[in-house]
């Protein structure tokens, strides 16, 4: 993890910038392990801020992603992306062709986990974090079943727990 046991800070905001715009891929034990190491980092009267995707039917694509002008080959270039169900319903594979103007294509794939808000908060309170706010997108709009997001802001409450709890966190919420 990026910090030493003796840094803390007040605030985290996880948000990535790339096409999945996703904090944690990881699956249930990582997941968990994460929030737990993460949370001996926050200060007390400090927050977490973190997205999530919300689980829901997908459109499995092939869809247009984006479009772009690839400068370093000098040529456009457009983002096809396929979504594939693994064996657990909570595990998608993501699948990304990119298609440049001459002809010339190229794949990447990302396998991603998603949780429920029930999950979510499970694992939250295991790792010692209480729930301060849930938001569907990240300019404060209602969390429901038809938001695209899962944007939390949490809080540390008592004693920061054992990282390596992590992996017994996620045995009991399976």
């Amino acid at each position: 993890f990026l910090f030493s046991k003796e840094h803390s800070v007040l605030l985290i905001v996880l948000q990535s910038r790339c096409l999945s715009n996703d904090a944690f891929h990881a699956a249930p034990a990582e997941f968990a392990a994460a929030l737990a190491r993460i949370r001996v980092h926050v200060k007390e009267g400090g927050a977490l801020v973190f997205d999530l995707p919300n689980p829901g039917p997908r459109n499995p694509g092939p869809f247009l992603r984006e479009r772009f002008f690839d400068e370093r080959v000098g040529e456009a270039c457009e983002v096809w992306e396929t979504l594939e169900a693994e064996s657990d319903p909570r595990l998608w594979e993501r699948v990304w062709e990119y298609r440049w103007a001459s002809g010339r294509r190229a794949r990447e794939t990302m396998r991603r986990w998603e949780y429920s808000e029930r999950e979510v908060r499970a694992a939250l309170a295991a790792a010692g974090f209480r729930v301060d706010a849930l938001a569907g997108d990240f300019t404060g709009g209602a969390f429901g079943g038809a938001s695209l997001r899962q944007v939390w802001k949490v809080s540390p409450v008592g004693a920061a727990v054992n990282p390596e709890i992590g992996h017994a966190i996620a045995r009991e919420a399976a």
